[in-house]
């Protein structure tokens, strides 16, 4: 069976900054890393986490390579998708080493496990708080969900 791991909203702020003041989101991650980490052999074999928005507070280079600092350690694979507080053009540069993160245009990415896919699909809209399915993030999933060949998916 397949098993994912989500994180939501970590909110990282860049080193010796808090959030909105007085907010610490970098301990908070650190503990959530340790803890998946350190409870893997008794709830098994996971597959993957996904981190589903707000990786950062204000989407800049430094709070992305903060939280892939902090990511590091964790001993499953991760993949990310923006949030209304992330900016896409800083995570593509901030990720652009991964194989999941794609060249241009919204950060939509699938995989594939034996019983099901997982896709994730941007809907950031800079600037804005809330969020938008564009025309080129329904087509990536309309291919993609074509590709699938009844295959689960979450």
């Amino acid at each position: 069976m397949t098993r994912i791991i989500q994180i939501s909203d970590p909110h990282i702020v860049p080193t010796g900054e808090l959030a909105y003041g007085r907010v610490d989101t970098a301990a908070p991650l650190k503990a959530c890393v340790e803890t998946i980490n350190r409870i893997l052999p008794d709830i098994g074999p996971v597959d993957m986490a996904i981190v589903t928005g707000d990786l950062t507070d204000f989407g800049t280079a430094q709070e992305y390579q903060r939280f892939r600092d902090i990511m590091e350690p964790l001993a499953i694979p991760y993949r990310a998708i923006p949030g209304n507080h992330d900016n896409v053009r800083m995570m593509r540069a901030g990720f652009a080493d991964q194989e999941w993160m794609p060249k241009s245009g919204p950060i939509n990415w699938s995989v594939e496990f034996n019983e099901l896919a997982l896709i994730g699909l941007d809907t950031n809209v800079e600037g804005k708080a809330h969020g938008h399915l564009t025309d080129a993030t329904l087509g990536y999933l309309q291919k993609q969900l074509s590709a699938m060949n009844k295959k689960s998916v979450i």
